[in-house]
């Protein structure tokens, strides 16, 4: 009988500790999803600050981009891209600009006429959709997102048309842009992983 009574006891005792503790185990798991919403909200604001700060910076990079094609297309060493004066500006142009992977000159073949960089002898100018509709459209153009095999660099092209004195496009001044600033963006954003 005295062990009926422990074992009545035991159980009563076990569910007085087992009531005692379920609130205070609803309480850590309401407080732990409170805090998860919460977190999760900050980081999806954070998010689009990021978006909307990488906008901003993209269209400054771009209008940069196109300032500058606009203002090559007009020069006699774009113009006559065969020249030996053509190579060393757009060399120059590309150490004073960290912004940019490249630039050069097509004609209205495709064919590279002028980069501040060597490109492979394989390289056709009509492939890049920025260059043909730049000479097409005759308006400043940026292209598709791409990734260089070799490097792994990410980078856009943007083109703007050279005109002759009678206005055809007689090819595209071309920049392509670097898009690791994007990268250093979100590295510099310290969002959790």
């Amino acid at each position: 009988m005295k062990r009926g009574v422990f074992s009545k006891l035991r159980v009563r005792l076990m569910l007085l500790v087992l009531l005692a503790v379920i609130p205070s185990l609803w309480l850590l798991f309401d407080t732990a999803a409170r805090h998860r919403r919460l977190s999760m909200d900050s980081i999806q604001t954070e998010l689009l600050r990021l978006s909307r700060l990488a906008v901003v910076d993209y269209a400054q990079v771009l209008d940069g981009a196109s300032q500058l094609l606009v203002t090559l297309a007009k020069l006699p060493e774009v113009r006559h891209p065969d020249t030996p004066a053509c190579q060393p500006l757009m060399e120059d142009l590309l150490q004073a600009h960290q912004w940019y992977v490249n630039l050069g000159v097509t004609g209205p073949d495709g064919r590279v006429s002028c980069s501040a960089l060597p490109l492979p002898a394989q390289f056709d100018a009509r492939a890049r959709s920025a260059l043909r509709q730049a000479v097409e459209t005759r308006l400043f153009t940026v292209g598709d997102y791409l990734t260089d095999r070799a490097s792994g660099t990410a980078s856009v092209i943007a083109a703007y048309p050279v005109l002759d004195a009678s206005g055809s496009a007689q090819g595209a001044v071309f920049a392509e842009i670097d898009l690791g600033w994007f990268h250093e963006l979100a590295a510099s954003s310290e969002l959790p992983r």
